[in-house]
């Protein structure tokens, strides 16, 4: 994961922390983070060739699910839209 890629997924999850998560693990090579007290939920970014692995977990469920997509800004897209309906709900 590049560095302008991986600053931008680390930014956008920020305003999770206020929410009772945290970073269990953030390296350029990985994002996770965690919701505090509940270990299943956990949102997980990592590098797999050219594309971005999102692990996310699935709302009003314990189940997670993978999406697999290009480093490139249609990723980012979708990853705010995503983080927006968890922090909006």
């Amino acid at each position: 994961m590049n560095e302008v890629f991986y600053n931008e997924c680390k930014n956008i999850l920020m305003p999770l922390e206020e929410k009772g998560w945290y970073f269990l693990k953030s390296q350029e090579n990985e994002i996770v983070m965690r919701k505090q007290f509940e270990e299943l939920e956990e949102i997980k970014i990592n590098p797999h060739g050219e594309s971005i692995e999102f692990t996310l977990l699935m709302q009003n469920s314990s189940f997670s699910f993978y999406k697999r997509m290009k480093n490139d800004e249609q990723s980012i897209d979708f990853f705010k839209n995503y983080i927006t309906s968890i922090l909006y709900v």
